[in-house]
């Protein structure tokens, strides 16, 4: 059985005029070019750490299968606006799961892409969850398809 015992976020943003190539210089700039990524849903296990990036990152070795939360959008407009967001709702009492957020649109702000991935998962918890507090982070990522 694989439970991830810590995770860390990152971001990539690429542009080339194929889409194949602008994945992979996002893969680049989020730093995860070498490993081999396998998306996976939207449960955060219980007692999963959150650590920065540059801790996460040695943790990592080229090939690696590495599982993945990943908002994902690419266009070939000139100029087109569109970003993507991951939150994540972190439950009170830690040794119970948390829910991960994947939002992608066109048209949007950075701001208003951010803004959902932290207000989608609230409706979605649990009904154990309502009576506590929860805490919710996020990384977004909004740009113009084509500088």
């Amino acid at each position: 059985m694989i439970v991830p015992t810590k995770a860390f976020l990152t971001k990539g943003v690429g542009f080339h005029k194929n889409e194949l190539q602008s994945y992979e210089l996002a893969l680049r700039n989020a730093r995860i070019e070498k490993q081999n990524i396998v998306s996976v849903s939207s449960i955060f296990p219980p007692n999963c750490e959150i650590i920065g990036l540059e801790e996460g990152l040695k943790f990592l070795v080229p090939g690696q299968i590495t599982f993945c939360v990943m908002a994902r959008l690419s266009a070939n407009e000139y100029g087109r606006i569109m970003g993507a967001s991951v939150g994540i709702a972190f439950p009170t009492d830690r040794n119970q799961y948390g829910y991960i957020s994947e939002y992608h649109a066109y048209g949007k702000e950075e701001m208003e892409v951010g803004d959902f991935a932290e207000d989608w998962p609230p409706p979605c918890l649990p009904r154990r969850w309502v009576s506590n507090s929860i805490q919710i982070k996020t990384m977004t990522s909004a740009e113009r398809s084509i500088r």
